[in-house]
């Protein structure tokens, strides 16, 4: 229904901000491309008050839309409080109070009824008949027994008052918190920073704080677990190339390719709208093995070039030239057996299309780049180090 008057789509205006901040968990995209933010506390009135500026200050950031919040909406309770001077008399905590009282209305389990012959197993559950535990009035009859063994009434040491309750209350790390949380339609990571910038203005009352959660939460934390996996991969393959090659410098060079392919992973991550994600370094993961293959067989044909005679420029151009043929067919082939991957749109198809487009787009960009920039910085490296060497033979003449 659309509702429009004189001043155009301003009670439409008006009803999206009375209501926007109202929880609908069916609605909006998936979760991993949700923003989330827990306010955590204490006292439900002040978390629902912080939550509520928390939504109003971010809600103008670009890219963040549908607002929604927990459900902090009362409903109607009574509440028992324990005359913890008139328990004392007969004995009586208010743990003991609570325990009755739960046992009685509630309900507890005293044992199961198990069923042999059909291997079933029954819980049985005692507590009052409904009749006793309908009205406040009834409540207040109920009896419980002291350590002493006297029968007390519940009244004499506890009243029943109405008031107003949370509906729900979520816990976590022994703190209640309340959530806020918007579809992300820009890059979490960017979303994220601006929130940050946003709430820093925000006074926040002693014990009380908030964080990110939900998808992002997980993404930092994999993020820095996957870190350390990309840097172990780059040092074992740098240390096979080194024991390969025999040589330091050539593994260098081959090894620059790895960051020519994170322009072909931001390009095509942005293409097709794919945040960043786990998915995402695990393709990078695999990419540190597969983007070196190219500058691997280029450099390996210019050294068997050189030993032939030939000079470091005449050999990178002619081992160019002889094996373009098999690095881009060794590229090809890998990429078209990941766009099945890419282009699956079934369950897990979250998990798998994003490591697909990862290594699809840096392998392509690498392999491309690679043909040109990894023979001009082997030419480069070699002017460098002859210039060093020279530098070297001045200043120590007797060595050469």
């Amino acid at each position: 229904m659309k509702v429009v008057d004189e001043k155009g789509n301003e009670a439409i205006k008006q009803i999206h901000d009375a209501y926007s901040l109202i929880v609908d968990e069916g609605a909006g995209t998936s979760e991993t491309r949700k923003i989330v933010i827990n306010v955590f506390g204490h006292d439900n009135d002040i978390l629902e008050k912080l939550a509520r500026e928390v939504a109003s200050r971010i809600q103008k950031i670009p890219g963040l839309t549908n607002l929604v919040m927990t459900d902090l909406r009362k409903r109607p309770e009574y509440s028992l409080v324990v005359d913890k001077g008139r328990a004392a008399l007969y004995g009586l905590t208010v743990k003991d109070i609570a325990d009755t009282c739960h046992a009685l209305i509630r309900g507890m389990r005293p044992t199961k009824f198990h069923e042999l012959s059909k291997g079933l197993e029954i819980e049985t559950i005692t507590r009052l008949q409904a009749i006793y535990r309908q009205k406040v009035e009834d409540l207040q009859q109920l009896y419980m027994t002291s350590p002493k063994g006297n029968q007390v009434l519940l009244s004499e040491v506890a009243s029943f008052y109405p008031s107003f309750g949370p509906q729900t209350i979520d816990r976590k790390d022994k703190f209640r918190y309340v959530f806020v949380k918007g579809d992300a339609h820009r890059p979490l990571e960017t979303i994220a920073k601006e929130v940050r910038e946003a709430l820093r203005e925000v006074k926040w009352p002693d014990d009380y704080y908030w964080r990110f959660g939900g998808y992002y939460e997980e993404l930092i934390k994999g993020k820095s677990q996957l870190s350390l996996a990309v840097v172990l991969s780059v040092g074992l393959v740098f240390g096979t190339m080194a024991c390969l090659f025999q040589s330091y410098w050539q593994p260098l060079v081959i090894m620059a390719t790895i960051p020519l392919a994170s322009i072909g992973i931001w390009a095509g991550l942005g293409i097709t709208h794919k945040p960043l994600s786990q998915p995402v370094f695990i393709g990078i993961i695999l990419l540190c093995g597969y983007v070196v293959n190219a500058a691997i067989i280029l450099v390996d044909r210019m050294n068997v070039l050189c030993k032939e005679g030939m000079t470091t420029e005449t050999a990178l151009v002619r081992a160019g030239l002889d094996r373009l043929r098999p690095i881009m067919m060794t590229t090809v082939s890998t990429v078209i057996g990941f766009v099945p991957m890419a282009l699956s749109i079934g369950e897990g198809s979250e998990l798998w299309a994003p490591l697909a487009i990862t290594v699809i787009g840096g392998l392509l960009a690498s392999t491309v780049l690679s043909l040109f920039v990894v023979p001009d910085l082997i030419l480069v490296f070699l002017d460098w180090r002859s210039r060093l060497r020279e530098r070297y033979l001045r200043w120590r003449p007797e060595a050469s």
